[in-house]
């Protein structure tokens, strides 16, 4: 995506971390070369939103891809082994999700 005025972007919104309309908006951060550990089931029926830095999605299969900011992804059906800021700016993801109560 070349025109960043049109990319999709939760941050700024009055939505962070909370529920609104029936969705849960959350905000993940972590600084360059830090890494979360990822399990499916929390990344089932979740639309990712990379903000700012570099995302790198690594699968059990070791299997990996890079993220710049303005990806939109569903990370659903991949066997997910982590997720990991690379490059030299912390990385900012958004991830949106219906309420289940």
């Amino acid at each position: 995506m070349e025109d960043d005025d049109h990319a999709l972007s939760f941050l700024g919104s009055s939505l962070g971390d909370r529920h609104h309309l029936g969705h849960r908006v959350r905000t993940l951060i972590l600084e360059p070369g830090d890494a979360v550990d990822a399990r499916p089931a929390d990344w089932a029926d979740v639309l990712v939103v990379v903000e700012r830095g570099r995302l790198q999605v690594e699968c059990d299969s070791g299997a990996r891809a890079v993220f710049e900011p303005g990806a939109v992804l569903v990370l659903t059906r991949l066997e997910l082994r982590c997720l990991r800021s690379v490059g030299t700016t912390a990385l900012v993801v958004t991830a949106v999700s219906r309420c289940t109560t």
